[in-house]
């Protein structure tokens, strides 16, 4: 009788599956590959924009230090030029050597006149060759003629000298009796601000463009290489109109060739702005990006015949297969071994948990109870200080009595790790009311969902609020004046936003809290600095003083 050969089960056919696997790696490769990509272009365009807002800026400060000069320049002679006597020449001399002493100190002068009530040259760079000269019918000098008192900022222009393309600046000479006594006249050289431009080696064929209060080009570099009738793009010229028009400075416009940056020169009429090509933007991208395609699809083609290589030895799998059995029985009667072992460790860690909860909590007990006695040392001590200085003594043990309620918060939590903001905000509010003598004249309503945070984060938050309720309670609500003071809270995927709306005295019209140096209002900042957030006050409509404040949402929140 013939000994029977072991029957082995039959194997489970790999190959299919491993083809399977190999087209889905190959889609997720190159779906990678088109959002590497995409993602790669979308920051290549936002490093262009930086780029360009810095150059327009550097640009709009260098014209503003620029006309900044020359008006400074207008100005002396103005003050020269409206007490002299003409009919002096020794007077009349003086002022030639001054109008000459400006041109060499300022290399971006042209030419500097004078100009009589008539429009005739009464002192000029140019000497007696320009007496000759009228200049009764150009507007700058009928606008100072008229009564005009503002800097004349023209188009671009032909000189009255020599027909070169200039800028004038102007300004009204007025005689010690008020009436008109002329004008002060400076031709404005742009090679020095075009030469700035070139400087910069800024790329994607960049265009430097200045325009003037009427809408006019004054300054262009490069110049066209062919003459148009309009320079400068009329979306460009839109864009800057709005923007004046709503009171803004600068602004961003992307047209069909160029995106543009443009600013303000300070607080002359005129605009910079910087435009980079689209065109050459996508060709310095794509001349980026080709390499790494390249690379990522040898790689792919790698990939695909070590798959390849990896399919014809799926037979392999069988006897690896029989190996991982003997191993995982083996490793079975290991984990057997070490289970016993581990949950004793176990048991001696809970212990030791256990412990270090308990230590906690006495930590932040003893924490706050010491918070609490420096509060009461301030209090004591504000007693007998000049009755001045007491209000800040009492904001700082406002301070210190917030801080002590998270930790009086955490102790009592059976999570140590995070603050139960809503309850702890409810607590801090009672304590402010209390402290400020609000009591039932201002009541406190608190909207929005459960929210906890951890202490790193909880206790700025909670100073910040704290120094907003305060300055609601302090300056909205005078003597016996009732109100109330709502606090909602939103929370959204990428956000947390509170919002403190009191319908107090509101906020004075002469205060601008972007300069105040209020140690409050420096806090305020400091503290949305520290975690990452933003805030803003309002003014709305009928009384009382609007605070949002946005919390962006992290691992830690």
């Amino acid at each position: 009788m013939n000994e029977e050969e072991p029957i082995t089960p039959p194997r489970r056919p790999f190959a299919p599956v491993l083809l399977r696997i190999s087209l889905a790696t190959f889609a997720v490769l190159l779906i990678l590959l088109a959002a590497g990509g995409w993602w790669g272009f979308k920051r290549h365009v936002a490093d262009v924009h930086s780029g360009t807002d810095a150059v327009a800026r550097l640009l709009a400060n260098q014209t503003a230090r620029s006309f900044e000069a020359t008006d400074l320049a207008l100005l002396r002679l103005v003050d020269v030029a409206s007490v002299v006597d003409w009919s002096d020449p020794l007077s009349t001399q003086s002022v030639e050597s001054e109008v000459v002493s400006l041109r060499f100190r300022l290399p971006f002068i042209s030419r500097v006149f004078v100009l009589g009530p008539q429009g005739a040259v009464r002192a000029s760079t140019l000497g007696d060759s320009a007496r000759s000269i009228d200049a009764s019918h150009r507007d700058y000098f009928k606008a100072m003629r008229d009564g005009s008192t503002d800097l004349f900022v023209s188009s671009r222009v032909q000189s009255l000298a020599d027909g070169e393309p200039v800028v004038i600046l102007a300004r009204r000479i007025g005689r010690p009796d008020g009436s008109f006594g002329g004008v002060a006249v400076i031709s404005f050289l742009t090679n020095d601000l075009k030469q700035f431009f070139s400087g910069l080696s800024v790329r994607y064929a960049s265009v430097m463009v200045i325009i003037g209060p009427d809408g006019k080009l004054l300054v262009r570099e490069p110049e066209p290489e062919e003459e148009v009738d309009d320079p400068v793009e009329q979306p460009l010229l839109t864009a800057m109109s709005i923007s004046r028009s709503e009171g803004q400075s600068w602004g961003q416009i992307e047209t069909e060739t160029r995106y543009w940056s443009y600013r303000r020169a300070g607080t002359f009429p005129v605009t910079v702005a910087v435009g980079a090509s689209l065109e050459a933007m996508r060709t310095a991208w794509l001349g980026y990006v080709t390499p790494y395609a390249g690379f990522v699809l040898s790689a792919l083609a790698a990939l695909g015949t070590l798959m390849y290589v990896a399919y014809r030895h799926a037979g392999l799998e069988d006897a690896y297969r029989r190996r991982l059995a003997e191993t995982n029985t083996e490793l079975e009667r290991r984990v057997g071994e070490r289970t016993s072992d581990l949950e004793g460790l176990n048991t001696r860690l809970r212990g030791a948990l256990e412990e270090r909860d308990v230590l906690l909590r006495e930590i932040h007990h003893r924490v706050k109870n010491n918070m609490q006695v420096i509060a009461s040392l301030l209090s004591i001590q504000s007693n007998s200080v000049n009755p001045e200085l007491r209000p800040y003594f009492h904001d700082n043990m406002q301070r210190i009595r917030a801080m002590a309620r998270i930790h009086e918060s955490l102790y009592a939590s059976d999570n140590l790790s995070q603050v139960d903001f809503g309850a702890y905000l409810a607590s801090l509010c009672g304590d402010l009311k209390h402290s400020f003598g609000a009591g039932d004249r201002v009541e406190v309503d608190i909207a929005g969902p459960h929210l906890s945070f951890p202490i790193d984060t909880a206790t700025p938050l909670g100073l910040l609020l704290s120094e907003v309720i305060s300055n609601s309670l302090k300056h909205g609500y005078h003597g016996d004046a009732r109100g109330r003071i709502r606090i909602d809270i939103e929370r959204t995927e990428g956000a947390t936003t509170f919002q403190v709306h009191d319908d107090g005295a509101g906020i004075p019209p002469d205060l601008d809290l972007a300069t105040e140096r209020s140690m409050g209002l420096r806090l305020i900042r400091i503290l949305a600095q520290q975690l990452g957030a933003t805030y803003a006050y309002e003014r709305p409509e009928g009384s009382g003083t609007l605070f949002r404040l946005t919390l962006p949402r992290t691992a830690g929140n």
